[in-house]
């Protein structure tokens, strides 16, 4: 445990998330802050992501909204071109996983930890958009835009694990 803290403090001291997030990097596109919003039965509803990519690997933090409630989890992925397929994810229970993410899991639960995980993202015009069919099939406004990373709502937690899971090869 201790050398695990130990790691994550250190990978974070190496990659600032706050820099990484508020800057696309060159060779990394999908590095950065995105957000979707919307109304639901007269609500605002608000939808993001947190992301990283260093090389291939992209880490993700994402908060969506779905039966009436916010859900927040973390992702591993790989990037090749402008998609990222998430294989792996952790986060708060409901229809995406059944599992805690291991440092967020209340006293006793079970499971946790990382569940396999099939999601792909696709960058198309500038717009994050789940498109199974690529690019060819997105609407104009549809997907998450680009945002400012100040706006998320990232506890320094979320900040350094971002940082650790792109350090890691």
């Amino acid at each position: 445990m201790i050398v695990r803290l130990a790691c994550t403090v250190l990978a974070a001291l190496l990659v600032p998330a706050s820099v990484a997030l508020s800057q696309q990097e060159k060779g990394a596109p999908f590095s950065g802050a995105w957000e979707h919003r919307d109304t639901y039965q007269g609500e605002s509803i608000w939808a993001w992501e947190a992301m990283i990519q260093k090389g291939q690997r992209v880490c993700a933090i994402s908060q969506d909204f779905a039966t009436n409630a916010y859900y927040t989890h973390r992702l591993t992925g790989t990037a090749d071109g402008n998609r990222v397929h998430f294989d792996r994810i952790c986060g708060d229970r409901g229809m995406e996983t059944d599992a805690y993410c291991t440092a967020r899991a209340p006293n006793g639960a079970d499971p946790y930890g990382w569940r396999s995980y099939n999601q792909t993202l696709h960058l198309c015009r500038d717009r994050l958009t789940p498109s199974s069919s690529g690019c060819n099939s997105v609407a104009e406004d549809a997907g998450m835009t680009r945002t400012s990373a100040d706006r998320l709502p990232l506890s320094e937690e979320d900040r350094a694990w971002l940082s650790a899971c792109a350090a890691r090869e």
